[in-house]
């Protein structure tokens, strides 16, 4: 920025470039843009900019977020990538929303030292991906890095959840984890012996939830459910969690927590019209129809209700 620069332009860029990245901004990043130290220091000691770590700060005016934590605690460190339950949350892997401190992964050699962070260091960097304007590590060594922090069946839940959404195959992970030296990897042998129980692809364990919900459809009497199905569309396969073929019905278990994130909800939408266009019906049971077997009470009379409906027309 060249000249005279007013208050409210100054203003634009900042905001424009925390609109980019879940409301944060970094001292570096405001310099390359022109913003002078002073301007920038002037929204510090005011309290419209809050320090996140050394020269990382959040607008005041912003939500805090997990994820917002999780990308602060990225650009602080050079070279550092979100992993661990904080890239798995990232991913919409099944870990829980009970997460308080972001995890990175640093070279290393590196002598970052964030607050409220848990830092990992190693000499065999895992592959990361571009999230925002920091990184995460992909789905692959995401997983790895699970195995020494979660129980087996989260661990189980989370192979499964990506396997089933095709975010990974089995057969790569399998073949990454031949290149990861055993001294070093915690939980190895748990994670192997999970990997191996699906060597031929299968998805072993759903989540507790849908496991629950199968049981209410047999309780309530909903029968013929095909749990985990497969559904040709015109725009490609979609797995849905229970479906009724011959009435062409399906059911999705969608609590907020694997399918809130703004991509999710998109990707979810997509589904959606997929499977209508191709002349199928969803029904999705939310976090209040999933508290427990009496809330499920209205989706299961719902889905009884239209089976009775599409069989009728079907077979008149």
């Amino acid at each position: 920025m060249h000249g005279q620069t007013t208050t409210l332009e100054l203003e634009q860029v900042l905001r424009q470039l925390a609109a980019r990245q879940l409301g944060l901004i970094t001292r570096q990043q405001a310099f390359v843009l022109g913003v002078a130290e002073r301007s920038l220091r002037y929204r510090i000691d005011e309290g419209a900019l809050l320090r996140c770590h050394n020269g990382v700060y959040r607008f005041a005016t912003d939500p805090k977020t997990f994820a917002q934590s999780c990308l602060a605690a990225a650009l602080a460190a050079p070279d550092a990538a979100v992993t661990g339950r904080s890239a798995a949350l990232l991913h919409g892997l099944p870990v829980g929303t009970s997460l308080v401190r972001p995890e990175i992964v640093l070279p290393h050699d590196s002598n970052f030292c964030g607050t409220g962070v848990t830092v990992r260091r190693t000499r065999n960097f895992p592959a990361t991906e571009p999230w925002f304007s920091g990184r995460k590590t992909t789905v692959g060594p995401t997983l790895f890095s699970l195995a020494g922090l979660v129980t087996k069946p989260t661990l189980g839940r989370c192979i499964d959840h990506a396997i089933a959404n095709r975010l990974v195959s089995i057969e790569r992970l399998l073949r990454d984890l031949q290149t990861l030296p055993a001294a070093r990897f915690a939980g190895r042998a748990v994670l192997v012996a999970e990997l191996e129980k699906r060597s031929d692809g299968r998805v072993l364990r759903r989540s507790q939830l849908e496991q629950k919900v199968a049981g209410w459809l047999h309780r309530y009497g909903v029968k013929h459910a095909h749990p985990n199905f497969l559904i040709s569309t015109g725009a490609g396969d979609v797995e849905v969690d229970f479906a009724w073929t011959n009435e062409r019905l399906a059911l999705e278990v969608s609590p907020f927590f694997t399918h809130g994130s703004q991509l999710k909800q998109e990707n979810d939408a997509k589904r959606r019209r997929a499977l209508l266009t191709s002349g199928w019906r969803v029904v999705e049971a939310l976090d209040s129809d999933l508290i427990d077997f009496a809330a499920f009470g209205p989706t299961a009379r719902l889905l009884l209700s239209l089976l009775a409906s599409l069989a009728s027309v079907r077979l008149g």
